[in-house]
């Protein structure tokens, strides 16, 4: 499915993104409030759908633009 291409290549951008920033998941979730098994999920692209709550949560934890996350889609 269309959908489940998105989320995984969403999933990939944020793992690279926060791999880049030198974070863990440990405190990618303090800083957010997301649970680590959540954010494992989204960067396997395994997360059912991720709203844009938590989309601003990655901007403003990474200090990165909203499109970062959705390049190569």
């Amino acid at each position: 499915m269309k959908e489940d291409n998105i989320l995984i290549k969403f999933g990939k951008n944020v793992q690279k993104i926060r791999l880049k920033r030198n974070l863990t998941f440990e405190e990618v979730s303090i800083l957010t409030g997301i649970k680590i098994s959540y954010l494992k999920k989204i960067e396997k692209g395994e997360a059912k759908r991720v709203s844009t709550k938590h989309l601003f949560l990655f901007v403003e934890v990474f200090e990165v633009g909203s499109s970062r996350f959705f390049e190569g889609m």
